[in-house]
């Protein structure tokens, strides 16, 4: 993830709402734009269950009602080449909150991605199953800006959280924490921009 998504997703999360929830406050746009931009050059992503997937192509961005991306292109582990729908929430039960498994527009989807992820598949209205994977390794980052210069990511420093650090952020211990580091930063700019 470059450091400017970095910084957009710090600057265009909102604060704590009814909606979002205490443990849920990244938008879904967000992730979408995250999966948009990051799936694909990721070299593989895990399955709950342990299978790896490679997103060869993301998909188009979905209009209207049905999935968040249509016609992905993936590789998946024991089955070669797959091409369907994919699904981005914040939460994996957010598929039933939001009536998707008893909805057949739903039916392609062929990847079900979250950031809290709790179970290996998610069941469509078809009765079919989709893999579920997580989207925490799309939160990895190229290169991290040090006293305004840019340097390759190493494993100590390719996160997220490894640059909100370097701004006096605390590093998350779950996925619940991140929303709760990113409402945060997003508090902290709020008021910063309030005091002119």
């Amino acid at each position: 993830m470059s450091a400017v998504l970095a910084e957009k997703l710090v600057r265009e999360t909102p604060p704590a709402s009814e909606h979002y929830g205490k443990k849920n406050r990244i938008p879904e746009h967000l992730l979408a734009r995250l999966w948009q931009k990051k799936a694909a050059r990721q070299e593989w992503l895990r399955t709950h269950g342990g299978t790896k997937i490679r997103v060869i192509y993301p998909g188009s961005l979905g209009t209207g009602a049905g999935p968040d991306f249509r016609n992905a292109l993936l590789e998946v582990e024991g089955q070669g080449i797959v091409r369907g729908d994919v699904e981005i929430h914040v939460r994996q039960k957010d598929w039933k909150s939001h009536g998707h498994g008893g909805d057949p527009n739903y039916n392609g989807v062929v990847l079900h991605a979250a950031l809290e992820v709790e179970s290996q598949d998610t069941q469509l209205q078809s009765g079919r199953h989709a893999p579920v994977v997580s989207l925490m390794p799309l939160f990895a980052v190229e290169s991290v800006a040090v006293n305004g210069t840019r340097t390759p990511a190493s494993p100590a420093n390719a996160s997220l959280w490894a640059l909100l650090g370097q701004q006096g952020y605390p590093a998350p211990q779950s996925p619940g924490g991140m929303g709760e580091l990113l409402d945060l930063a997003g508090d902290r700019r709020f008021l910063a921009k309030t005091e002119y």
